[in-house]
């Protein structure tokens, strides 16, 4: 069974203008009817080097929520957090990139909020809950490059404007140790309306379908690799995850829903310097 098989094009078509093309071969091409754009695509799009420290990419791209898990290759990760999991990755809309130092980037991006309309994304909405027009989301990311490589963070701030009252804010921080490879993920998403779904999956009901409010979600992921030889390398990886609804709305009383423990561990190996490599690893997950 092929779950997972993409098609990447990128270039330069000048050495200040560049191009970059992710498509899924093996996923539907139906167009949200919020930006048109076919789920099959995860990134289309232009980028311009305004300068040599400055740059921004228009079109479908990947959202600049931070972290070292959703960041990484996804052939590279096995099983994501459930935050990593759920969280929608591409959207339509622009960044802008400024390296303020060699070692130091800020980041800012608006897209999309979704790629549908909030009906096709949510279901039906809570009474009282009005959609947003124009549902944007807005990301202040800063990557810090410390010790000479040896410490690396990743820090960001998004907001989600999904309807009037109704925000999500994201926050995320990350850094890893180098020396010991070893990365550390923290993220929480609080959601005015509940946009990872997770909640409102819990506590479905058919005489009740409507989306969940006030929900938050606490992260925290680690992942420590230990190369034995240059091609050969063991890893483990712990992940400590909660759903709560904050504050009681509905039929829905304010507490802790859900508590995931996930862990993995396994080896691999890689022939090549990069790209190519084999593994056996054994993953698991226990959720309360």
């Amino acid at each position: 069974r092929v779950d997972y098989l993409r098609l990447e094009v990128s270039g330069d078509v000048t050495d200040r203008i560049y191009y970059k093309w992710l498509q899924h071969l093996n996923r539907s091409n139906t167009p949200g009817q919020l930006d048109n754009m076919p789920s099959s695509i995860d990134c289309l799009g232009v980028g311009f080097r305004i300068t040599p420290t400055v740059s921004t990419f228009i079109g479908k791209q990947y959202a600049d929520f931070g972290g070292f898990e959703y960041d990484a290759n996804p052939a590279e990760v096995y099983e994501y957090s459930d935050l990593g999991n759920e969280i929608t990755c591409f959207l339509v809309g622009a960044n802008l990139c400024w390296w303020l130092t060699p070692t130091q980037e800020i980041r800012f991006q608006i897209v999309d909020g979704h790629s549908g309309k909030a009906d096709d994304t949510y279901g039906p909405l809570p009474e009282k809950v009005k959609a947003a027009k124009a549902p944007l989301g807005y990301t202040l990311n800063w990557n810090g490059n410390f010790l000479n490589e040896h410490l690396l963070t990743r820090c960001s701030f998004s907001l989600f404007h999904e309807g009037e009252k109704q925000n999500v804010y994201f926050l995320a921080a990350a850094w890893v140790q180098e020396r010991f490879n070893l990365y550390f993920d923290v993220m929480y998403s609080a959601e005015d309306i509940d946009k990872l779904g997770i909640i409102s999956g819990i506590t479905y009901r058919e005489d009740q379908p409507v989306r969940a409010q006030h929900s938050g979600y606490l992260s925290l992921v680690s992942r420590i690799n230990y190369r034995i030889f240059p091609k050969l390398n063991l890893f483990a990886k712990g992940m400590y995850e909660t759903a709560e609804v904050r504050k009681s709305n509905g039929l829905l009383l304010s507490g802790k829903y859900r508590t995931t423990w996930g862990y993995q561990g396994g080896i691999e190996y890689y022939p090549m310097k990069e790209n190519l490599h084999f593994f056996a690893a054994y993953r698991g997950k226990r959720y309360t």
